[in-house]
This record gives C-alpha cells, structure tokens and sequence, in this order.
C-alpha cells in the first residue's frame, strides 16, 4: 500500500512490493513514486496516476517481466472541498490466482 500527495511523491508506503526490490522501506517515504517505478514502467502506470488525480479512480492489472500479476487500485482522497489532495494506491499479488484461472479456462476449453 502507498499514499502519495499530488506531486506524486509517497508520504507513506507498506508492504512488500520495495521488499522485493531490495529496497529499504525508509528509503522510500519521500521519493518520487516514478523514481522507482523506472521509464518503461512509468510509460503505462503514469497516465493511470494522472487520471487518478484528476478525480478518477483506477483500477487494472499489470503483468510484470518476471511473471507475476499484480491488481493495482489507485483511489483519489479528497479533502472536504472535494479536492484531490492524494492518492491510495493497494497492490495485490494476484499471481496464482491469475494462473488457477487460466488453468480452469484451458480445462473447460478442451471440455
């Protein structure tokens, strides 16, 4: 789970998504989230950030390289004006359940 402000920068972050990098969880806490996420990940996750921002909640999976699945959902916090003034990010390591559900298509596809 991250929160990040506007300037997408992560006010506070948990979980083992930067464990898994290697990363040191304080590390984190104050950083760019595009710092971490590197070029080729910002290219798809960036606009999802934007759209968030903008008011509008996102919710997708992404497949990594190593292939695992995550199901991310990017939720606008608004303050009591109804401005966007952060973002809650959850990810959830779908990856056998992605996998068990292919394996079920391909069964009932041969039967």
């Amino acid at each position: 789970m991250l929160v990040v402000d506007t300037a997408l920068r992560i006010l506070y972050a948990e979980g083992n998504l930067f464990v898994r990098l290697g990363v040191d969880m304080r590390e984190v806490k104050g950083s760019l989230l595009r710092d971490w996420t590197g070029p080729d990940r910002w290219v798809v996750l960036g606009p999802r950030y934007e759209a968030a921002l903008a008011g509008e909640q996102q919710s997708f999976e992404r497949w990594e390289r190593d292939d695992s699945i995550y199901s991310i959902e990017i939720t606008p916090v608004r303050d009591g004006s109804g401005e966007v003034k952060s973002l809650l990010v959850v990810f959830q390591d779908v990856t056998e359940r992605a996998r068990a559900t292919r394996a079920l298509e391909r069964s009932e596809a041969r039967l």
